[in-house]
């Protein structure tokens, strides 16, 4: 079953791309996605090797390319949109649709870590007559408020925080919950892809400027859209206004300065936009109930 953004024809079949982390038993990456393999980019993404896999479009647009039984069949997901398909021997792959680059987040269950986890429940769906008569089972759906702010919790620590794997996993295991536990909300207004696309061009921005951040004003202008608008979405992707997240940032970023670069104090302080030490030392507090002289001294045993 589908419930993709246009379904398009079946094309040959191929033989299934190999899946270069399908050894491991759990695999959450965002992923640029573009045709012609620039930077950091890649042309696509497999999911495959007896699993479940989830594929949030974070932006941009992308197809989905599904082997089941000896055909390929393609979707669209546009931004703002999360498939999730379960998988027992045929594989799916996410490119850029239209030449557009794009930008997903992919998370990836074996079929073991899911028993491990579940034990004898059976995911939704995998028994359904459908199931039975192919390897592929999947759906796309809109994300949800709540949906979106977990998401943003993952990219956060994907980019942020270098040793966050349990977060991560804790994240990813929530997110495929709600996804199979919450029914879509038809009533719910849709976020327009452009939108989508802005909001998190804006929490990028956030993030590459700790030090010297724009202005609300500047903020709302930089991704075209009003301050109101910005002051109205950014809440529901990321479950806080923009500048409650640019401090939980600067934090979540000193704190690996302290840890994994060895920075004093002061040092960190200006590194994260702080002209005040004192200031600076108030907010890490509230944020993590500790100070962050406290940090130094542990780490160096003192």
């Amino acid at each position: 079953m589908f419930d993709g953004d246009g379904l398009q024809s079946n094309m040959p079949h191929s033989d299934p791309p190999v899946e270069r982390t399908a050894s491991h038993p759990v695999c959450v990456k965002c992923v640029h996605l573009n045709n012609r393999c620039d930077g950091e980019a890649v042309r696509c993404e497999t999911i495959g090797g007896s699993s479940l896999g989830m594929i949030c479009c974070l932006a941009g647009k992308i197809s989905i390319r599904i082997s089941d039984n000896g055909k390929i069949t393609e979707h669209s997901i546009l931004a703002g949109r999360l498939g999730c398909y379960f998988c027992s021997r045929g594989w799916c792959q996410a490119v850029c649709a239209s030449g557009e680059c794009a930008r997903i987040l992919k998370l990836r269950f074996s079929h073991a870590a899911l028993h491990a986890l579940m034990g004898e429940t059976t995911v939704p769906g995998q028994d359904m007559p459908s199931a039975r008569k192919s390897r592929f089972v999947g759906m796309v759906r809109d994300t949800t408020p709540q949906m979106n702010q977990i998401i943003g919790n993952i990219q956060d620590a994907l980019q942020c925080m270098p040793d966050a794997e349990l977060l991560v996993l804790a994240k990813a295991l929530e997110l495929l919950y709600l996804h199979f536990s919450s029914t879509p909300q038809v009533n719910t207004p849709k976020i327009d892809s452009c939108d989508n696309k802005a909001i998190q061009k804006a929490r990028l921005i956030l993030i590459h400027h700790l030090e010297t951040p724009p202005s609300l004003s500047e903020l709302a202008n930089a991704v075209g859209m009003s301050v109101s608008k910005l002051k109205m979405l950014f809440p529901k992707f990321f479950g806080m206004p923009p500048y409650e997240y640019l401090r939980k940032m600067r934090m979540q970023r000193a704190m690996d300065l302290l840890h994994q670069h060895g920075m004093n104090v002061t040092e960190t302080a200006m590194a994260v936009g702080y002209s005040s030490i004192s200031h600076f030392a108030k907010a890490f507090h509230r944020q993590y109930a500790v100070f962050p002289s406290q940090v130094r001294r542990r780490l160096s045993g003192s």
